[in-house]
């Protein structure tokens, strides 16, 4: 199966108390500092709102839980992405000290592989997964781009899909050098819809593809994180 590659940075954040407006306001400007600090190819930068209201919200795909209050994204195509990646996180703890609970917060350093290609999408669902403890971190993700992905190509309600496999040990430095607490997730799967009304329209058809079986087979799905969150501001190439 062929599919596009590409560098990119998920730093996940958790707002303090009665700060998420405020950490919202923010993103975009720190976004943009990104792009125009970059040395070569800046790349493509979205921040993401967790939806307040969110029915799919869930812990273990079981339990709703508060997760994240907002995502920044940026996808990068130049050699130097990774070494970017860090640096421009670089401190984000201390900058970001009034408006987000630090050690709740991560950053996420891996590959982007795109199933299903499309263009932007005002809602984006991500699935922070966790291997189960009888794979390693290579048989899992083996097993998730050859056999799982075929469950998010056939769901329908969506208009594009992507795993972004992590590299721990980037990742691990990357929340070292942000101050942020670490989390060992080992992928992130991501679907890019219209709406959430335009996904459940479709709901019976998904319930019966079998992912949820499937994951059982090589997911920690108790100590996995899912949630949806509303695109508020894009920056740089739209080729990205």
């Amino acid at each position: 199966m062929s599919t596009k590659r590409i560098d990119k940075l998920l730093v996940h954040l958790v707002a303090r108390g009665g700060r998420r407006d405020a950490l919202l306001q923010h993103l975009p400007a720190l976004a943009e500092e990104w792009l125009a600090g970059a040395s070569t190819a800046p790349g493509r930068t979205t921040v993401l709102a967790a939806l307040v209201d969110d029915p799919m919200r869930a812990t273990g795909l079981q339990q709703p839980t508060r997760a994240f209050d907002a995502t920044l994204e940026w996808k990068r195509s130049s050699d130097d992405a990774q070494a970017g990646f860090c640096g421009a996180v670089r401190g984000l703890a201390d900058s970001l000290d009034d408006l987000v609970q630090a050690d709740l917060c991560a950053a996420q350093l891996g590959t982007d592989k795109v199933f299903i290609d499309s263009e932007p999408m005002p809602i984006r669902y991500q699935y922070c997964m966790r291997r189960r403890h009888d794979f390693t971190a290579a048989q899992y993700l083996e097993r998730y781009e050859s056999i799982h992905s075929r469950f998010g190509i056939e769901t329908r309600g969506i208009e594009g899909y992507a795993q972004l496999h992590i590299d721990p040990d980037v990742s691990l430095r990357a929340c070292s050098e942000a101050g942020f607490g670490y989390s060992r997730t080992n992928s992130v799967s991501e679907l890019h819809m219209q709406s959430l009304e335009a996904f459940f329209a479709h709901a019976k058809h998904n319930a019966g593809i079998g992912a949820t079986e499937d994951e059982d087979r090589f997911v920690d799905r108790a100590n996995s994180l899912a949630w949806n969150s509303e695109a508020i501001a894009r920056s740089g190439s739209r080729t990205v």
